[in-house]
């Protein structure tokens, strides 16, 4: 089990653990579900992966540069750094703020 400590899986199966012990979401089911290692699998909304999208699109947000955003979530590419982002309202608000009135 000690080779497994500090992996992505075991950190988001111990997340929801923890959210699934405080209520938040069901258990982790840990049946098989007949549709192989690749199956689509449940997605729930409160996840550890929700969190890593969260803290890399706030840190763009806030004008960290992608570089020290990448470096600190462990993502190797702009396209991966790029598929964490989203932009919020108020990004867009500020951005639309700063054009110019027609």
């Amino acid at each position: 089990m000690e080779a497994q400590e500090g992996r992505a899986g075991t950190l988001s199966n111990q997340f929801a653990s923890l959210l699934a012990s405080a209520g938040f979401r069901p258990p982790l089911e840990r049946s098989g579900t007949g549709k192989g290692r690749n199956g689509r699998r449940t997605k729930n909304e409160i996840s550890f992966h929700s969190l890593r999208h969260t803290a890399v699109s706030l840190l763009k947000d806030a004008g960290i540069p992608e570089a020290v955003v990448m470096e600190l979530v462990g993502h190797d590419s702009k396209q991966m750094s790029l598929h964490y982002t989203h932009v919020g309202f108020d990004a867009l608000a500020r951005a639309a703020a700063v054009l110019p009135e027609v």
